[in-house]
């Protein structure tokens, strides 16, 4: 049996049937090995030591019958002969595992049809073991995959309660800050504070709490100047505390947050008829310099939420900042600019820059292999809607990102090209989603509209601070109109804005129903901090950033209102002078393939196996590295034989930009593609955007990161690829 040909086994009792066959073989040069067994005993035995690519026997054999050599065989195809009017034997053999059967006829015709049916059924037994192990794959695919999108969904999970916290946070400095532009004593300030903090669901607070302020005269020395729910008891003990008497005394000379559990045995020592209690104190620090301690009680110690300690540092910092401005009698002027600079550092945008790196690596890795499971998946198995979810839910979370980071930064300045009525269609749903269901809108748009040079983002918030604005106009609900309109102002014109200068405009007039502004507080619509709303409810800044976003698209924007009958907002904006050029929305193009080396560097596992395995499918040569190290080393070893590197910008140890300046200068011909989640490193980012270096931002795509290497490595740029959505936002 060491030829390379199949090997059959031919079972058969009958002399003169062997004999049929050998001859029927040996005339017909038969196209596979075959061995003879007599009887179901010796058939048994040679299948017990040797291994066949099919057996042939007959159904009667003179120690038994072909169906116990068919339970016995094991895997390897087996076809059944028959005499004639045995057909219900073998159909019942091929029931119990037989591939086929034969019948036998006087003159051996049956002989002929044999090397077909062995034929087969070895073939069909092929696809039989491919279709297993191919099923084996594909089950332990799908578990690793769901298995991995399980991590990624408790992470998102524990990323939306720390930014629902972050955001109440938020609320609370505002809404502290504010209250600080009020007139009034500090002491009446802090403890409006008090009241404030106590309102933040989430952070397990009991309704107790004080605030101290540092003795000027008396070092070592806290004296209470505010508190909440304390018992006459507690307030006298506690009205004037030794630094080495209690917590707070122990936050003030250490200068660092203390935390005690009421079950601990030190807990309040020294101060008798103070019952224990969960507590905690919050030194207040202008820099090095102590202010006092904010003190507050819980309901329990554990479990604390995500940045307890960091986001109640700092409220003492916020604290800090008031209590300083009204000791160097700086009043509203410099708490405005304390406000405005809280709004721009709150902590939504401090969290979002924290975890937005991660997040849109793992939308990388979520969208990524959701893209590669689609492709791969068979046509009408069900794994395909499956993967279709995943990918629709991995956009929207994108989408989410995108609208985050956009409320939680400056943004960038980059105008493009655009027809108005395709902005209004793509922020339709959102608006819808934010004004609720009991408010209508109407859009009426000029279908001719002419084009203006805007930045997307920027207008997609004017319409939204718009949108609000009515939507809290209108408790009751109503409607609100959205109309775009070709304007052309010159000295026939009818009536013009007073100071819009001659030219073509698009004017976007936004209007509801609601009860309209007062004319007494008409013209303090666009002041910074100006708000009729209740306390919580709003931050003054809305209309006064559409009117900062107006005038810097060189627009003008004016507005009329009647009590009763609702508001009127006209903003327009110069129309594009000549033909620049448009900005191109990504289509669902198939990516580009090709064959050429490529080195890839990111520390993130998921997304560096992600972009592995789509670089391959598209038919590239991938050397993957977890660092600039790994990748310099791989570099070197193949000896500079590298088409393009494509590296993530933030690594630990060595940055992309420091291991691409090092390839290029020792491989000056290697290609270099940039890719980056949105990270506090701005300065990095923006270094490389001036100096033109093409960049993608994640999450990444199949079609993105396919199309965007082959037009690096053909010399085109992409960097207006990357611009279109904002260079810190979402591809």
């Amino acid at each position: 049996m060491s030829s390379t040909k199949k090997h059959i086994l031919y079972v058969e009792d009958d002399k003169v049937d062997q004999m049929a066959f050998s001859r029927y073989a040996q005339k017909n040069r038969f196209p596979y090995e075959y061995t003879i067994a007599a009887s179901a005993g010796e058939a048994e035995k040679i299948l017990a030591s040797h291994e066949f690519s099919a057996v042939v026997s007959d159904y009667h054999l003179g120690d038994g019958t072909a169906l116990t050599l068919l339970e016995k065989q094991g895997n390897t195809p087996f076809i059944i002969l028959t005499g004639k009017g045995d057909v219900d034997i073998a159909v019942n053999a091929m029931k119990s595992g037989a591939f086929d059967f034969l019948e036998k006829d006087p003159h051996g015709d049956y002989l002929k049809l044999l090397p077909i049916t062995i034929k087969n059924a070895v073939h069909s037994k092929k696809l039989e073991v491919k279709l297993s192990q191919y099923k084996e794959d594909l089950e332990n695919r799908v578990a690793l995959r769901t298995k991995d999108l399980n991590k990624t969904i408790e992470t998102l999970k524990k990323t939306e309660m720390q930014l629902d916290l972050a955001r109440q946070m938020n609320e609370t400095i505002n809404a502290i800050l504010k209250e600080a532009l009020k007139h009034g004593s500090l002491e009446d300030l802090l403890g409006r504070t008090l009241d404030i903090i106590h309102t933040m669901p989430g952070y397990h607070l009991q309704g107790c709490g004080s605030i101290f302020l540092a003795d000027e005269e008396e070092t070592d020395t806290l004296i209470m100047v505010a508190q909440k729910g304390l018992t006459p008891k507690q307030h006298a003990i506690c009205k004037k505390v030794l630094f080495d008497t209690c917590v707070c005394g122990r936050a003030a000379r250490e200068k660092s947050f203390q935390a005690y559990d009421s079950s601990q045995k030190e807990h309040e020592i020294k101060l008798r008829g103070v019952q224990p209690h969960t507590h905690f104190a919050v030194p207040i620090l202008a820099g090095e310099k102590l202010l006092g301690v904010l003190s507050l009680y819980l309901e329990q110690l554990p479990p604390k939420p995500p940045d307890f300690e960091r986001n109640f540092m700092t409220i003492a910092r916020t604290i800090a900042g008031i209590i300083e401005q009204f000791k160097s009698e700086e009043k509203k002027e410099t708490l405005q600019a304390q406000l405005i600079q809280a709004q721009k550092i709150d902590s939504i945008g401090r969290l979002a820059g924290g975890v937005a790196h991660d997040f849109n690596n793992l939308l990388s890795v979520i969208n990524g292999f959701a893209e590669l499971g689609l492709a791969r998946a068979p046509e009408g198995n069900k794994i395909k809607r499956y993967f279709r979810n995943i990918l629709k839910s991995g956009h929207r979370a994108a989408s989410l990102t995108q609208q985050l980071l956009t409320f939680s930064r400056k943004q960038k300045f980059q105008p493009e090209s655009v027809n108005f009525n395709q902005i209004l269609d793509s922020s339709l749903n959102m608006l819808e989603r934010l004004i609720g269901e009991d408010i209508t809108i109407k859009v009426k748009k000029q279908e001719d509209l002419w084009k203006t040079c805007v930045d997307v983002t920027q207008i997609n918030q004017v319409t939204m601070n718009l949108a609000v604005n009515a939507r809290d106009a209108m408790p009751d609900g109503g409607a609100l109109t959205i109309e775009t309109e070709n304007i052309l102002i010159d000295d026939h014109a009818a009536k013009h804005p007073v100071g819009l200068k001659q030219g073509k405009y698009i004017l976007l007039r936004i209007s509801d129903t609601g009860h309209g502004i007062d004319a007494d507080i008409q013209e303090h619509i666009f002041d910074p901090f100006f708000t009729t709303k209740e306390l919580g409810k709003g931050t003054g800044l809305g209309l006064a950033t559409v009117y900062g976003i107006v005038k810097q698209h060189n627009g003008h924007i004016d507005f009329s209102s009647t009590l009763g009958k609702g508001c009127v907002f006209n903003i327009y904006f110069p129309v594009v002078k000549g033909r620049p050029p448009e900005s191109k929305s990504p289509g669902k193009e198939k990516p580009e393939q090709g064959s050429e080396t490529i080195l890839l560097a990111d520390d993130d596992d998921m997304v560096r196996d992600f972009l592995k395995q789509t670089l391959e499918i598209l038919g590239y040569n991938v050397l993957a590295a977890e660092n600039g190290e790994q990748a310099l080393k791989l570099c070197k070893t193949a000896n500079g034989d590298i088409d393009l590197l494509l590296t993530d910008v933030v690594m630990p140890k060595m940055s992309g930009s420091e291991l691409a300046k090092q390839i290029e200068t020792r491989y000056p011909s290697v290609k270099i593609l940039f890719m980056s989640g949105y990270t506090d490193d701005r300065l990095t980012l923006q270094t490389l955007l001036e100096q033109d270096v093409p960049i993608l931002t994640k999450p990444l795509s199949m079609e993105t990161v396919g199309n965007s290497i082959r037009a690096v490595l053909a010399g085109k740029k992409i960097k207006s690829m990357v611009k279109q959505k904002g260079f810190y936002g979402t591809m």
